[in-house]
Formats: C-alpha cells, sequence, structure tokens
C-alpha cells in the first residue's frame, strides 16, 4: 500500500487542525498511544452518537502495532 505526498502532507494538517479543534483528547492520544504502550495493553474505544446507541469495541496490543503508533508519531 502506497501513499502519495499530497495524501501525506494533507494527514498531517489534518491532525495538526485536530489538535487545535480538540487539545485534551490530543494531548490523551499523544501522551497514552505515542509513548510506551506495551505489549498487552487493552485499547478500548466507545462512540456515541446523537439518538443512537453507544457502541464500543477494544483490542490488546501485539509487538507489530508498535511501528504503526511510531510511524503516526512521526505525522503528528
Amino acid at each position: 500500500m502506497g501513499f502519495s505526498a499530497g495524501l501525506i502532507l494533507r494527514l498531517i494538517s489534518e491532525i495538526k487542525t485536530f489538535g487545535k479543534n480538540h487539545p485534551r483528547m490530543a494531548g490523551f492520544i499523544d501522551k497514552e498511544f505515542f509513548t510506551d504502550l506495551p505489549v498487552g495493553t487493552k485499547v478500548e474505544i466507545k462512540v456515541t452518537r446523537p439518538g443512537k446507541e453507544e457502541v464500543s469495541d477494544s483490542f490488546i496490543t501485539v509487538s507489530d502495532d508498535s511501528k504503526l503508533l511510531k510511524d503516526l508519531k512521526e505525522l503528528s
């Protein structure tokens, strides 16, 4: 899977905008996801849309996840 330079630049810009719009969440993500997240860590995500039932899912980190998280941190 390849990414164009234009897409990467757009993602970087959108990440910065997200950080400005949601500084607490951006700080939380930076602290909790982009610092040491050892194998076996449970990550749970919950979404509550207006007028809809809450949904959630979770995963347990595996060794392959650390590279993805390092790469995402470099984008931000």
